[in-house]
């Protein structure tokens, strides 16, 4: 059996409690933070961060025009559709593995470039130098699923947005941040905006933070604990209920973020858990990338991770391709063997039609979300690529 489910909360149980205990604070936190090269803004989540910048950047132009990737986030896909007509979304065109942009679309005017790293990884980016100083444009990206979080500050990116969830790095049990290149254009009003914005927000109360903490309570259990996974699992069998059922309802029914009002103040307690656990992702990130390279040894996983481009996958997702036509016979093999599956609940397409939208949605309906490695041991490793064998093997049999 394997007792890990398909998401990790990347902290310990005395961390878990830390987070409560800072629901006592009596101390004021600040939502920014200089640096050298850029300053940091704090905020309620990533998404409410992203939908301020959306927001003051429409209001500088009425007709806003972005050229952007294919896949984001639920939330991001919906926040740039709230505030962008579909005839100015421009989408880039990317590789068959979904890990490269060669190139940008060829348009009149661009007013924002928004990139979405996807699986923990980094997207391959050509120079795009010449693109941005035609146009004038800002470079945006979500970092949020991107490769190691505080990478090279050279980079042609103004705005990197970060998520603070509770699967996420850092992870603060909420919150997220956006780092603010000094350089950028409109620096210093899109500062002001975002600190003014963010202040104009209602103040999440304590009892507000309290609730939603105590509502992870059974999620860290479910997704940390071997022992409680163990049971769970035996008890789903003996009532016989849907494994894969069960963990697609928990997700819709207990997400690790807030789906409508997340329009915030950050509270002292969550704006505190922020700044103590800002810089602390190192142990998270060599965690993931270790369970990733042991996972990679044991097999050629060239056919289920198509976009690996040779560096380890830094995200508590085990994300695995199987081809939409192959998906309900994958899924039903395996929960015959208790393997917790979980169709992409994170990545979306843009509603409105484009050309190249047919194979983006085939390639975003073939992603499926596997047992985390984050949590699984190397005799749960090795049982998995024996089912992943067998599994490859019937499939042979059965096409012959």
């Amino acid at each position: 059996m394997i007792c890990s489910a398909p998401d990790y909360l990347p902290l310990s149980f005395c961390s878990f409690i830390r987070h409560f205990l800072n629901l006592f604070t009596f101390k004021s936190y600040n939502i920014e933070i200089k640096k050298d090269n850029h300053k940091t803004i704090l905020g309620y989540s990533c998404r409410s961060l992203f939908y301020i910048f959306m927001d003051f950047m429409s209001k500088k132009n009425d007709n806003l025009t972005i050229v952007t990737t294919p896949i984001h986030h639920t939330s991001y896909r919906n926040i740039i559709e709230k505030f962008v007509k579909p005839e100015n979304i421009h989408i880039i065109k990317m590789n068959k593995n979904y890990n490269k942009i060669e190139n940008l679309p060829s348009v009149d005017n661009c007013d924002v470039v928004i990139i979405t790293h996807l699986f923990g990884q980094d997207l391959i980016l050509k120079d795009f130098t010449a693109f941005k100083k035609k146009h004038n444009c800002l470079f945006v990206e979500d970092r949020v699923q991107g490769g190691k979080i505080y990478k090279n500050s050279e980079s042609i990116f103004d705005i990197s947005f970060y998520s603070c969830g509770m699967d996420k790095r850092p992870v603060a049990l909420g919150g997220g941040f956006v780092n603010i290149k000094n350089d950028s254009k409109n620096y210093n009003e899109l500062n002001i905006f975002f600190k003014n914005t963010i202040n104009s927000y209602p103040k999440e109360s304590r009892f507000d933070r309290f609730l939603f903490l105590f509502k992870k309570i059974p999620t860290y259990f479910l997704y940390n604990s071997k022992i409680f996974i163990y049971f769970f699992i035996k008890i789903l069998n003996i009532f016989n209920f849907d494994i894969i059922s069960f963990a697609k309802y928990y997700r819709k029914k207990n997400p690790g973020f807030e789906h409508g009002a997340f329009l915030k103040n950050p509270s002292e307690p969550l704006l505190k858990s922020i700044h103590q656990e800002i810089n602390n992702t190192d142990h998270i990130e060599n965690l993931y990338s270790e369970k990733f390279s042991k996972f990679k040894s044991l097999k050629n996983m060239k056919n289920y991770i198509k976009w690996y481009n040779n560096n380890n996958l830094l995200t508590p997702y085990n994300t695995f391709y199987i081809d939409k036509s192959n998906l309900t016979t994958f899924k039903n093999y395996m929960k015959k063997h208790n393997i917790c599956v979980v169709d992409n609940p994170t990545y979306k397409i843009f509603n409105h039609f484009y050309e190249g939208k047919i194979q983006d949605k085939y390639f975003n309906d073939s992603l499926i979300y596997m047992p985390s490695l984050a949590n699984m041991n190397d005799d749960e490793m090795n049982y998995l690529i024996k089912i992943l064998n067998n599994y490859e093997n019937s499939i042979c049999h059965n096409n012959f």
